[in-house]
């Protein structure tokens, strides 16, 4: 069987895909079609992809004021993935797509994939692509009172997820991101994040000065939603209760720079306000056996559906719970060791990149899924979203709902849960 693999990166989550693949005897072609900041690797670039980009640049740099070269670009950003599309179509049987991306905004090719009988796995695991706008952190931070648009986004979100469910042979998704699936889907948690990592020459530091401080790390991705200006005042808290801290945050830098800095810290703080006990962060943290504190307000649905031995170990506290988990990570030396070394052992057994490629191979080769893969969204009700502070996402969600009623919240087919956000947002 020959695979595409696109049209994303997520974190090397893609590329660290087709390397296991590969491995298992596939051919296989990866194209991201996003030039990634954080140069995890190097995908496949057929001629037309690179013509694709470089239409795109030209489109994006040139001054609205010249229309007709704007146009000109455009046309070219869009023949060419137009004629990738039908390369791909005749070249492939099974296409592997992330974050909801396939050839089209609104996921309308997959009616032709259907038609041409290709093989269809969408993984819609890594949060925003989808979870409801109006509890997306990352988004209405910037924009929680334009509500129109809100709603229109929210509208075209579940009108695709819509269309995937029903076009796409296989489904993956995330629990605690899962408002808008009215069918059973496969839980991320259960194919896995294909990490594996050759550990970086050890220079870490064993000085008695540097044992006498602790070296915490972070590394959001969007500082906003991964409640970094929390995280930072509580690390100056516990600095000035005379706790000694070598707090590092890095944002925006080259993989290889943050593989470096977990080398050298003693445990990570991922983020504040997550939907999932794991991430690639994370999970790159426990292959060097350095634990992770993760914030959310979910951790009782997950521990209903999935018990310790499913997942990767972290610590997850509640958001206002974080600095008494920092406390507790300085503090006991035995429990933090404990934790990396399990969180170690877990990745390593199940979550290597070439046990991701084997539960992909299974959904490749349309083999019997084992039925505890399986999540019913109907019984997950899950209120809070991602990345955003309790308070402030009933405020959001109050003014969204009186100006936009009710139905713009895209829950018909979620009655119950529908009515449960209200309550949330009244407080009851």
């Amino acid at each position: 069987m020959r695979i595409f693999i696109g049209l994303c990166e997520i974190a090397g989550y893609y590329s660290n895909l087709t390397s296991g693949l590969r491995e298992l005897g596939y051919e296989v072609t990866f194209i991201g079609a996003n030039e990634h900041p954080f140069e995890y690797s190097k995908e496949d670039c057929p001629y037309f992809i690179s013509l694709h980009n470089f239409a795109r640049k030209q489109r994006v740099t040139t001054p609205r004021k010249k229309l007709v070269r704007k146009a000109f670009w455009a046309l070219c950003e869009k023949l060419t993935f137009f004629f990738l599309f039908f390369w791909c179509l005749a070249r492939h049987d099974v296409f592997i797509f992330g974050y909801g991306f396939t050839f089209n905004q609104r996921a309308l090719d997959l009616i032709l994939f259907k038609l041409f009988k290709k093989r269809v796995i969408c993984n819609l695991a890594h949060g925003s692509e989808a979870r409801p706008p109006y509890l997306d952190g990352g988004y209405i931070n910037y924009c929680s009172e334009k509500h129109s648009q809100i709603a229109r986004k929210t509208k075209n979100i579940a009108l695709k997820l819509a269309r995937i469910e029903k076009y796409a042979d296989v489904v993956i998704a995330a629990p605690l991101a899962s408002h808008f699936f009215s069918q059973p889907f496969i839980s991320t948690y259960k194919i896995g994040v294909p990490v594996t990592i050759s550990k970086v020459a050890n220079t870490f530091d064993t000085s008695p000065e540097r044992k006498k401080t602790v070296r915490i790390l972070h590394a959001p991705s969007n500082p906003v939603c991964k409640g970094s200006n929390i995280i930072r005042s509580a690390i100056e808290e516990l600095r000035h209760e005379g706790y000694e801290i070598n707090y590092v945050e890095i944002s925006g830098r080259p993989h290889s720079e943050v593989l470096e800095e977990l080398d050298q810290c003693d445990f990570i703080i991922d983020q504040l306000y997550s939907d999932g006990p794991l991430a690639g962060f994370t999970t790159e943290a426990a292959w060097f056996k350095k634990p992770a504190i993760v914030g959310g307000y979910g951790w009782d649905i997950v521990e209903q559906y999935f018990p310790p031995e499913h997942l990767p170990l972290s610590h997850t506290c509640h958001p206002n719970d974080l600095k008494s988990s920092v406390i507790r990570m300085i503090r006991d030396d035995a429990y933090r060791e404990e934790l990396g070394e399990k969180a170690y052992r877990f990745v390593q057994k199940n979550w290597n990149t070439q046990k991701v490629a084997r539960r992909f191979e299974i959904l490749i080769k349309n083999e019997p899924i084992p039925t505890n893969w399986y999540i019913e969204p109907q019984n997950i009700y899950y209120l809070h979203g991602c990345g955003i502070k309790e308070s402030k996402l009933q405020a959001v969600l109050s003014r969204f709902i009186n100006s936009q009623g009710s139905d713009a919240l895209q829950l018909e087919a979620r009655p119950k849960l529908k009515e449960k956000i209200l309550r949330f947002v009244k407080g009851v």
